[in-house]
């Protein structure tokens, strides 16, 4: 060991100038491919944390004549979804507001205000993704309407170190106040779900498609499902006549393995991941060609040093 050191001493002072860009190379490479790495696995692991994703899939609403998809559905066609279709098991529909204000505190002198995300959801959003308690229990969110719950994020932001389940929050301006009945494992980055306060879907416009629908398969079921969502028993004649006659307003009901949803969203998303992939690769041969070719470079050198 000592002699390798004394050698690896040896040619630096040698070849100090080429030793030190050759390191700082493939130093600079190796770098280069875990920041790449990193994020192909954001990329390629995106929604696949979530327990029972495989079963899992998103609504959307495809739109050929564009080439374009809406990823939202209403109450009314999830539920019918459920009542007409034995494959669904389960579904659940969300709705977020980004940035909501909150206030925390008792009288006028002591309230502190917040911003974090408030998402609706009804009760089948806890089978589905079975978020992991850490505080309280989830059960009651689903129960009562002035429940929340809350990610373990926006509870250390909001409440500090303290145990926030028994406390109250209000919206600022509507004055609506929710109890926090739990605390949740924020969900994954890379995830299609966001973090912050979760509430009971109570009520809702038969004409609002803002919501993001979730569908839990029964296993097979993807198929035979696929074919009916689009069936004259569920779309209804008239509709697909309308849209046999005029092409430009077809409208087909897509659902998406939740696996599947970051690439779909974003397309190009996938030629990027590869190309990243290729470029990645490229940095460390051309790092390692460039190491190879200065070692043997230099085995003169090192055969003098090992006094041959």
């Amino acid at each position: 060991m000592k002699f390798i050191f004394k050698n690896f001493i040896h040619l630096l002072k040698g070849f100090t100038t080429s030793s030190i860009l050759n390191i700082l190379g493939m130093a600079a490479a190796l770098s280069v491919f875990i920041i790449i790495s990193m994020q192909l696995y954001y990329n390629f692991t995106y929604n696949k944390n979530l327990e029972n994703s495989s079963h899992i899939y998103n609504f959307r609403r495809y739109y050929p004549s564009d080439d374009f998809s809406v990823w939202t559905i209403s109450v009314p066609v999830a539920e019918n979804m459920v009542k007409d279709f034995s494959e669904i098991k389960n579904y659940c529909v969300i709705q977020k507001q980004d940035n909501a204000s909150f206030d925390v505190g008792n009288g006028d002198k002591n309230i502190s205000s917040y911003t974090a995300s408030l998402i609706v959801a009804n009760a089948g959003f806890k089978s589905i993704f079975n978020p992991q308690i850490l505080l309280g229990d989830a059960s009651l969110v689903f129960e009562d309407t002035d429940k929340a719950m809350i990610s373990e994020k926006t509870a250390k932001d909001i409440f500090g170190g303290e145990n926030p389940v028994g406390k109250v929050i209000k919206r600022r301006y509507s004055q609506q106040s929710y109890t926090i009945a739990a605390v949740y494992k924020d969900f994954p980055e890379n995830s299609s779900l966001t973090n912050g306060i979760y509430t009971k879907l109570t009520t809702y416009s038969h004409n609002n498609w803002g919501y993001d629908g979730y569908f839990e398969l029964i296993p097979g079921a993807y198929k035979s499902l696929s074919e009916k969502l689009n069936g004259a028993g569920f779309r209804g004649e008239e509709t697909l006549k309308q849209q046999d006659l005029d092409p430009s307003i077809r409208e087909d009901y897509v659902l998406t393995p939740l696996s599947e949803v970051f690439m779909e969203k974003n397309p190009q998303m996938k030629t990027i991941s590869y190309t990243l992939l290729i470029i990645g690769i490229l940095i460390l041969m051309i790092a390692y060609t460039n190491f190879i070719t200065f070692s043997m470079a230099i085995i003169p050198s090192r055969i003098k040093n090992f006094n041959i």
